[in-house]
C-alpha cells in the first residue's frame, strides 16, 4: 500500500504545481498586450498652475522622453504606478515601465496603463533641453 501512495502523492502534487504556475503569464482579461518600456523623467515638473495648464490640476504630471531627444508632456488619469509616491523634484530618473495596453480603454480614458518595474537611475540634476514652455 505505500509503495502506491508515494507515486501517487507525487502526481498529485505535480498537477497542482502545474495548476498554480500555468497561468503566471497570462494577461488579465482586461489587458491586450504589455511591453516594457524606459523612461527618463525630468527634474522639474510642468507649469499646471499656468493658464494654460489649468487642466491638469492635481493630475499626475511629467516632463519625460521615450526613446526620443525630444521631451513631452506626460499627464495622465492614470499614474505610473508606483513612481508618483517615490518622484521627487531635483533628481532625474531613468526608469523602467511596465505599459499595458487595455483591451477596451473608456472613451474618456487613456488606452495604456503604466506600471513602475524599476528605477535605473536617480541622478540629482538639472535636466537639460527641458523646453521653457513647460516650466513654471
Amino acid at each position: 500500500m505505500k509503495k502506491h501512495l508515494l507515486p501517487l502523492c507525487v502526481t498529485l502534487f505535480l498537477i497542482f504545481a502545474g495548476e498554480m504556475t500555468a497561468g503566471c503569464d497570462k494577461l488579465d482579461d482586461k489587458y491586450k498586450s504589455e511591453k516594457t518600456v524606459t523612461l527618463t523623467i525630468a527634474s522639474v515638473k510642468p507649469a499646471a498652475a499656468d493658464d494654460d495648464y489649468d487642466w491638469l490640476q492635481g493630475l499626475p504630471v511629467y516632463i519625460y522622453k521615450e526613446e526620443s531627444p525630444d521631451w513631452r508632456l506626460w499627464y495622465s488619469h492614470d499614474p505610473i504606478r508606483g513612481f508618483d509616491e517615490i518622484y521627487e523634484e531635483g533628481y532625474e530618473y531613468v526608469v523602467k515601465v511596465r505599459r499595458l495596453t487595455l483591451a477596451g480603454p473608456p472613451q474618456d480614458a487613456g488606452a495604456y496603463v503604466y506600471e513602475l518595474k524599476k528605477v535605473v537611475s536617480k541622478t540629482q540634476k538639472d535636466s537639460e533641453g527641458v523646453p521653457e514652455s513647460y516650466l513654471r
